[in-house]
């Protein structure tokens, strides 16, 4: 029997039919800030309070660059930064939601 409706090719639900460029999925790279200074830097997902408010609340992923008295923070997927103590940073470390994930990836 004949189809009494043609459908569109462009609606017919295909798997071949090609995905533009712009609504494919992008898979970004995870890379350190572009500063020398990141260049050794770790990252770790953790779960912040108030201690590093620029970055924010909850779980994040971040850099981390360790020094002798000061941490450095960097988000990954955004744009902030923020210089915290290093007794600050091992409180955080410690804190009961970061026992599990407070590893370098």
């Amino acid at each position: 029997m004949d189809d009494i409706m043609n459908i569109p090719s462009c609606l017919i639900n295909s798997k071949s039919a090609p995905v533009p460029a712009s609504r494919a999925k992008r898979k970004k790279k995870l890379a350190p800030p572009k500063s020398k200074k990141w260049k050794d830097a770790q990252l770790f997902d953790l779960s912040f309070g108030s201690e590093a408010w620029p970055i924010g609340s909850g779980r994040r992923l971040v850099w981390v660059k360790v020094g002798r008295s000061w941490v450095h923070l960097a988000e990954a997927f955004a744009p902030y930064r923020k210089k915290i103590r290093k007794s600050v940073w091992e409180n955080i470390l410690r804190a009961r939601n970061n026992r599990e994930r407070g590893v370098a990836i």
